[in-house]
């Protein structure tokens, strides 16, 4: 195998390398260990649907009920994408795509920039499509804007990473990439605290009173309050700025008790500070994957061999790198549900010791969606708990404090 750059050469001892032997098995037993555990999980609820259906329910009730299912199958759809990537070396296809007609003769960094160019972008698409999904007009096109600029963000990282790769000195190396990829991730974050300071205020009219009234109390800035066209509500934060966002149907289609409610639960999240927990845990592991990426990937030919390169761009470790993780993350993914369901359940009580427990039975009960759920079925799929089990957590709570 001829290798595309000198990698790394400093005195031999920080890599320990793996065969393909090893990494064959952790992706194919990944693979197993997801479909296993989300069939599972999918049959457990499938049961206690049956188990759990209620007459008087209207057939869209009961539509609503079961559209949960379809989580299952973009799970086991996303497994099957990582898996048939790394079968049908659908990397090495990218960078020979990059390097073919009159490319080939291009220096280097000129063709690892094609070549990270089209898969990040195709990477990253999935993610903002989802987004897209329920915004409309100029929404949108903020959307497709952070999509274009998160792109040729990680691009930029990818052109630094083959820089570094050809430093005498690893450890310096590692700590450079590392270092300027958390720079990246923070600004990636503060840009989107940024966009979102540019939603319409939430307007303080007799309906919203209550809202304007919680956050003062809680020493929240009320200008930071904000709404969009979206049936959701979420708290955003980073290192130097904070915003709560609450959908303009919330509000159209509850009554004050309710979106007040709705706002104590995002200010739970922020006085347990769960959005910097996430973070952290994030950056953490980040840069765990970034570190791996000099001392497993870049110096090991059979990890490039084994996904089809006959040379070792450098520049593609990032894409391996890429399916490494999102394998890894199905066999992680109940420990990352748990830790967001707990956080879900923290936010709950929060409202429930600022006294609005009542209020908040009550939006959950008028929830349509993800109305009931098996407790396999949350862990391995959903990132809030079901409305029934958060209705029960808030009766105990509020039994609690009654007593």
């Amino acid at each position: 195998m001829t290798a595309a750059t000198t990698v790394l050469q400093d005195d031999g001892k920080a890599s320990w390398q793996l065969n393909k032997q090893l990494v064959t098995k952790f992706i194919y037993g990944s693979f197993v260990f997801s479909l296993v555990l989300q069939a599972v999980a999918s049959l457990a609820q499938i049961l206690h649907l049956y188990q759990n259906h209620r007459p008087g329910l209207t057939f869209l009730d009961y539509v609503m009920d079961w559209s949960s299912m379809a989580l299952s199958l973009v799970g086991i759809v996303t497994m099957l994408f990582y898996f048939i990537i790394f079968k049908r070396h659908g990397v090495a296809k990218v960078w020979k795509w990059a390097c073919a007609g009159e490319m080939a003769d291009k220096p280097l960094w000129v063709r690892s920039a094609r070549f990270y160019s089209a898969w990040t972008l195709f990477w990253l698409l999935g993610t903002y499509l989802l987004m897209v999904v329920g915004t409309t007009g100029t929404s949108n096109m903020v959307i497709m804007a952070q999509y274009l600029l998160d792109s040729a963000l990680c691009v930029a990282l990818g052109l630094l990473l083959l820089k570094v790769s050809s430093w005498p000195r690893r450890h310096l190396a590692c700590f450079v990439f590392c270092a300027a990829a958390l720079l990246v991730d923070l600004l990636i974050l503060e840009k989107i605290l940024f966009v979102l300071r540019f939603a319409p205020a939430l307007p303080r009219i007799p309906s919203n009173e209550e809202i304007f009234k919680l956050a003062e109390h809680q020493n929240f800035d009320t200008s930071r309050v904000r709404t969009l066209n979206i049936t959701n509500a979420f708290y955003a934060s980073s290192i130097f700025s904070e915003i709560i966002v609450i959908g303009g149907p919330l509000l159209a289609l509850n009554g004050p008790d309710q979106t007040v409610a709705i706002m104590a639960h995002e200010l739970g999240h922020r006085a347990n500070r769960h959005n910097l927990k996430r973070m952290g845990m994030d950056l953490i592991t980040e840069t765990l994957c970034n570190a791996a990426l000099f001392y497993f990937v870049i110096p090991n030919a059979e990890i490039f061999s084994l996904f089809g390169f006959e040379s070792e761009p450098v520049i593609a470790a990032l894409p391996i790198m890429d399916i490494f993780r999102g394998v890894a993350s199905t066999l992680f993914q109940p420990v990352y549900m748990a830790l967001s369901i707990s956080h879900e359940y923290e936010a709950d009580a929060y409202a429930v010791k600022l006294g609005h427990g009542k209020g908040l039975k009550e939006f959950f009960g008028a929830l349509g969606e993800n109305r009931t759920a098996s407790k396999i079925f949350e862990y391995v799929f959903l990132s809030h708990p079901s409305n029934e089990h958060r209705v029960e957590a808030a009766n105990a709570l509020m039994n609690e404090k009654s007593a």
